[in-house]
């Protein structure tokens, strides 16, 4: 039987995934969801009882799917192959794995919408008290196992004091991967054709994704069996560029990072214009503020977006964290109103 998921307790609560443990990939996916709070309480200074330590998911779901499924209390949710494969390389051998995954911890039927608008406004909050957000770029294979081996070393070498060794060590990766890959008809380098298919994923180009990634205090990014943090990642790629050119596909990876950088200079901005300004020079320097909610904006215009509603709602969390919030999501509301209400609001 489908499972059906029961309302939430109160406003403010999340359902968090126990994803329970398998010693083989192959087995069935079995988890229990709870209701849990997900951020502090700034009232009385005190940590809620109920506050539990949990890994945010961030994916791309990719067309439906009836083949695949997670039991959840003997009964079956359905999921996406890409939310299977996910869960399958999360899970762990021996015990369980705490994880917020949209698909699974909100209620996506037509019936569902209310908690929907309400769970999709608390997003923010969601990731960014997550412990770590995992990014999961899809599965891997044997030449992508070898290029997040190559970027973990280069990262272990990122001081200008080894530039020698790294220039050396890509001019052996290059040519390592020639040897093993290369089609005798083929007449470019395979190593960039690699990174291309890296950063050419699906999850660079989705508007969910970016807010996920800029609204985490620290991030993983998993493909297949192997896993870097975001800021190693980023590093690494950088020091793989200084000894031949980004492939085409980096476009959207680039987008994410200066999205990335922009984002956490505009936060710590804004905070600042808190805590130090008053008057009539924190008015304006909130003006300042509210152009910025613009750049970002702005920095969507590349991804996309199943539904024309989330180019709005994937980044009510950042305009939160700016302090100048968009309007509430609200999926009952038309497209033009949706696109209405956040032009008024920014030129406000």
């Amino acid at each position: 039987m489908a499972y059906r998921h029961r309302a939430l307790n109160s406003s403010g609560t999340t359902r968090l995934l126990i994803l329970h443990a398998a010693n083989t990939q192959t087995r069935s996916l079995r988890g229990s969801l709870i209701d849990r709070t997900v951020k502090e309480s700034h009232g009385g200074g005190t940590v809620p009882e109920n506050l539990t330590q949990y890994e945010a998911l961030s994916y791309v779901w990719g067309a439906p799917s009836t083949a695949h499924g997670i039991d959840i209390d003997s009964f079956t949710l359905p999921i996406t192959a890409n939310c299977d494969a996910a869960l399958r390389r999360l899970r762990l051998a021996s015990e369980d794995r705490v994880l917020w995954v949209d698909s699974i911890c909100i209620d996506q039927t037509p019936e569902g919408v209310e908690e929907r608008n309400a769970q999709v406004a608390m997003m923010g909050d969601i990731y960014e008290n997550a412990s770590d957000v995992l990014i999961w770029l899809g599965e891997g294979d044997e030449k992508t196992d070898a290029l997040f081996l190559h970027l973990s070393r280069l990262y272990e070498l990122r001081d200008d004091s080894w530039e020698d060794t790294r220039v050396d060590m890509n001019a052996r990766f290059m040519e390592e991967c020639d040897t093993k890959w290369r089609m005798p008809e083929a007449g470019t380098w395979v190593a960039p054709q690699i990174i291309e298919d890296v950063l050419s994923r699906p999850w660079f180009e989705r508007m969910w994704t970016l807010q996920e990634l800029l609204l985490s205090s620290h991030s993983t990014v998993k493909c297949g069996a192997q896993s870097m943090s975001w800021g190693a990642f980023c590093q690494a790629l950088m020091l793989v560029e200084a000894s031949f050119a980004p492939s085409k596909g980096s476009r959207n990876f680039i987008n994410c990072y200066y999205a990335y950088s922009d984002f956490k200079d505009l936060v710590a901005a804004s905070k600042g214009i808190q805590a130090t300004q008053t008057g009539e020079d924190k008015e304006l320097s909130s003006d300042d503020v509210q152009k910025d909610l613009s750049t970002v904006v702005h920095h969507t215009r590349i991804r996309h977006a199943t539904d024309p509603k989330d180019k709005i709602f994937a980044i009510y969390g950042i305009s939160q964290k700016l302090g100048k919030p968009l309007p509430s999501p609200d999926y009952t509301e038309s497209i033009p109103v949706v696109y209405a209400k956040a032009t008024a609001e920014i030129m406000r």
